[in-house]
This record gives C-alpha cells, sequence and structure tokens, in this order.
C-alpha cells in the first residue's frame, strides 16, 4: 500500500486526497511504520 501511494506521488493528482483519506482512517500510521 505504501509503495503504491509513494509511486502515485508527483504522478498522479489525486494522490493528495489518497493521502487525505489514509489519514481520516489513520493509515498514516503504516507510512510512519
Amino acid at each position: 500500500i505504501v509503495d503504491k501511494i509513494n509511486s502515485s506521488i508527483g504522478q498522479d493528482p489525486n494522490a493528495v486526497n489518497i493521502i487525505g483519506v489514509l489519514d481520516i482512517y489513520g493509515f498514516e500510521s503504516f507510512k510512519v511504520n
């Protein structure tokens, strides 16, 4: 999941929205870990 998001950063304008949704659900913990 993290790799998919990282590969989308700077390429997909929706990447920001995806990160925002993950943040809402608290999945940002996976990015940190």
